[in-house]
């Protein structure tokens, strides 16, 4: 599971503020209704986070099934072109939480990870 691979454990209820600290389950494995979503980015790398958050700003309940859903990768391109995946994503959640929760959020993310590697506590 994506928690076994990273330094949190995947949300119970799965809102919109469970993405402020980084991405807690995969695109892959989310099913939305088809008139509550809209057009993936062009080219924008954190296309699947803004389209989760427009989802779930949309969406009236939410559903966790209990079981997998999705199995996949880690890397492609945004592991390959990861300074722009990373602009991009910090662009999205600009754009979704503004300004400065998004700096201390991404400060955060950068000491958990730092912190993660640090006490060898992730997994690849």
């Amino acid at each position: 599971t994506r928690s076994a691979l990273t330094v949190h454990q995947l949300p119970e209820q799965f809102t919109k503020a469970s993405f402020r600290y980084g991405m807690t389950i995969c695109h892959q494995a989310v099913l939305v209704r088809r008139s509550i979503t809209q057009p993936y980015l062009v080219d924008n790398l954190a296309a699947d986070i803004d389209w989760i958050l427009h989802a779930l700003s949309k969406s009236r309940g939410r559903v966790n099934a209990g079981f997998i859903v999705a199995a996949y990768l880690i890397g492609g391109v945004s592991k390959q072109r990861h300074r722009q995946a990373l602009l991009d994503r910090y662009a999205v959640l600009r754009s979704h939480y503004g300004i400065l929760p998004n700096l201390w959020q991404h400060a955060y993310i950068v000491m958990r990870g730092l912190w993660a590697k640090w006490s060898g506590s992730v997994k690849y």
